[in-house]
């Protein structure tokens, strides 16, 4: 018996038995959240544990690589689901643009004043 040959075959395999993907955002945001809890109590990056523990990463770092790895998954998802260059690029600028001119519009218009002389 062989394994999906491809992200489509895994992803269409994922699919029916639930693909947990909430639940990896989930434990990666909460790394995120754990590492920061660090910085902000002035401990520094020095003293937080899987830094102490690894020599090398910190749990946020980890946490990155969580999300980019995610991040490339579903992209070839969604490449797979439309693999043409046109639709998918209009379909990531879809979903990306509105988010970036409402984050724009609030710092421009709310941060931007409230934060300059």
């Amino acid at each position: 018996m062989t394994g999906p040959r491809t992200i489509e075959d895994a992803w269409r395999a994922g699919k029916s038995a639930g693909n947990n993907f909430d639940a990896i955002r989930l434990f990666a945001a909460a790394l995120v959240i754990f590492s920061h809890s660090y910085e902000v109590s002035g401990g520094g990056r020095a003293t937080e544990p899987f830094e102490i523990i690894s020599g090398q990463i910190s749990f946020g770092e980890l946490a990155v690589l969580i999300f980019f790895a995610l991040s490339g998954f579903l992209i070839a998802k969604s490449w797979a689901a439309h693999p043409q260059l046109s639709v998918f690029m209009r379909n990531r600028v879809l979903r990306i643009m509105p988010a970036l001119l409402v984050s724009v519009a609030l710092l421009v218009f709310i941060a931007g004043p409230l934060l300059t002389t």
